[in-house]
């Protein structure tokens, strides 16, 4: 059993049965609670500590996940990924890379391949390449090793002419984003937008003044949403859910805005966080 911090569990009903659920675990694909006894609602821990209450198993779910995208991005979320105790393959166009032989032999838990092998060895996706290259790197895993499976959409769509005053320039518009191009391209893929709005520095166990930072996410698939959710806790963040797949038009530009500091002043230990009433 997984030690737990004093919170409190919620009485809920599932598939007919009682089920005592932990909020803040955002139950899906990434956490599962089993209640092997029901009873009366009480404050962790005090329900383990009095017999003949409750007890409860915590199963962390550990998944292949396979990383399509070998730069910062890519190395830094599958440094996440391992660390949290997923199987994991590195996806790349040319695995044979002298940076990436390195990479293999510091990561000796992890794999490396091409886009195709990670993106079938994967139960869960992660798209961690240049915006511009997205839909190529989709094509190059094959959309057949990608239907029915959750794809981390990381993407931001830049455009490769230079910022103009700190602010980048996009190759696409407020009534298209990527991500709906990505989902356009594979309809079957269960995306789901995260890790886009801010440096690879501060995507796992972000420390900051402020408290958690929140990760805007967006998609069509809510199981695909709880399931990016419980990655997001267990990586140190808190989630706000935008919607559907649209959304992805007002969380994608958000990256200009988390640039624009850096571009201007060269300050980018920041994140964004949601304060509400």
């Amino acid at each position: 059993m997984e030690k737990l911090e004093r919170q409190k569990f919620v009485l809920c009903k599932a598939d007919g049965k009682l089920t005592w659920v932990l909020p803040t675990a955002r139950t899906g694909r990434y956490h599962e609670i089993k209640c092997l006894q029901a009873g009366e609602f009480r404050q962790w821990p005090d329900a383990i500590q009095k017999p003949g209450n409750l007890l409860f198993t915590i199963k962390k779910i550990f998944m292949k996940i396979g990383m399509l995208g070998s730069g910062n991005v890519g190395q830094v979320l599958a440094h996440a990924f391992i660390q949290e105790g997923h199987q994991l393959m590195l996806g790349t166009r040319n695995p044979q890379k002298p940076e990436l032989v390195i990479w293999k032999k510091e990561n000796q838990d992890a794999d490396l391949g091409t886009f195709a092998q990670a993106a079938k060895f994967g139960e869960l996706i992660v798209l961690a390449v240049e915006g511009n290259v997205a839909e190529k790197a989709i094509e190059l895993a094959g959309k057949d090793n990608i239907r029915g499976k959750v794809v981390i959409d990381a993407t931001n769509p830049i455009a490769k002419q230079p910022p103009t005053h700190g602010v980048l320039h996009y190759f696409t518009t407020l009534e298209d984003s990527l991500m709906e191009r990505l989902q356009r391209a594979v309809p079957e893929a269960r995306l789901v937008k995260a890790f886009n709005s801010v440096g690879h520095a501060y995507m796992y166990k972000p420390q900051f003044q402020g408290g958690k930072p929140t990760m805007f996410i967006c998609g069509n698939d809510e199981g695909a949403k709880q399931t990016v959710m419980g990655i997001l806790t267990a990586f140190g963040w808190e989630t706000e859910d935008l919607g559907r797949v649209e959304s992805a038009r007002a969380i994608e530009p958000l990256c200009i805005l988390w640039c624009i500091p850096g571009m201007l002043h060269n300050q980018w230990s920041h994140a964004f966080k949601l304060l509400k009433a």
